[in-house]
């Protein structure tokens, strides 16, 4: 049974929902096996060839099929892939342990950016980490070396899982005082969005049949658009927003709910 089968299986057992994507693990050079070690299939076929210019030309071929070779190895420890699925995760160890993780079962994570260290003349590269913290673990589980470099879109992924834990406390705070401000810039409310609420002169607030669309650009740029005449494409608004993505989507899910409400019967 292959991986990827067993770790739908386990996933169908956790009641996860149809798979979205497949992050397999990758092993990179100096992983057991130094720049050195992956040069030997290339000596040998330059010494066979007796040094010749064509000999050359066959070890660097040699030494560019061993390298690939060697990155399709799966791990021998850790993570060999982590399954994307609707309601969460599935992590595949390489000793053959599949352990599910719904949405509601992470605690936290934490995306590691990979970066670059220079001493001297020696360049050292640490490579991308997502840590996923469970609810009954005290450590996280540690996934790197992800092949294409995914790192980034994996915590992508598993933030907009959990994008509905975020945005719930601002529904409670919608549904107790009748609105969201959001610093100085915006301010939610049933009627629409109201920008710069504590401007001298606030403009009425946008209504929802006027919301065209609203997206974050990372998690510190809102856009809103609204909507124009046709065929001139929206105008587009931008704030400044810490989590703005969570503020978009506290923006779409209560659109959502109101947007029926006032529509003319």
């Amino acid at each position: 049974m292959s991986g990827v089968t067993r770790c739908d299986e386990v996933a169908a057992e956790a009641g996860l929902g149809e798979r979205r994507r497949l992050y397999r693990t990758s092993r990179r050079i100096g992983d057991g096996v130094g720049k050195w070690g992956l040069g030997l299939p290339g000596i040998l076929v330059f010494a066979a060839s007796g040094w010749t210019w064509w000999g050359a030309v066959l070890a660097v071929a040699a030494v560019a099929a061993a390298a690939v070779a060697y990155k399709k190895v799966p791990p021998r420890s850790g993570l060999v892939a982590v399954a994307r699925y609707q309601g969460g995760l599935v992590l595949h160890h390489a000793g053959g342990d599949f352990r599910a993780l719904p949405w509601d079962a992470i605690e936290s994570y934490e995306y590691i950016p990979s970066r670059m260290e220079f001493r001297g003349n020696l360049s050292i590269e640490h490579f991308g980490r997502v840590l996923i913290l469970a609810r009954d673990r005290e450590t996280p589980f540690v996934v790197s070396k992800l092949a294409g470099r995914y790192e980034p879109g994996l915590a992508e992924a598993i933030r907009a899982g959990l994008m509905p834990r975020y945005t719930a406390p601002l529904h409670e705070r919608f549904e107790e005082e009748g609105h969201v401000l959001f610093g100085r810039v915006l301010a939610v409310l049933p009627a629409g969005l109201l920008l710069d609420p504590d401007g001298d002169h606030p403009a009425a607030p946008l209504p929802w049949s006027d919301l065209q669309d609203v997206s974050a650009e990372g998690t510190r740029e809102l856009r809103i658009t609204a909507r124009t005449e046709p065929g001139q494409g929206g105008r587009v608004v931008t704030r400044v927003l810490a989590d703005a993505d969570v503020v978009a989507a506290f923006i779409h899910e209560t659109r959502a709910k109101l947007l029926p409400e006032q529509r003319p019967e």
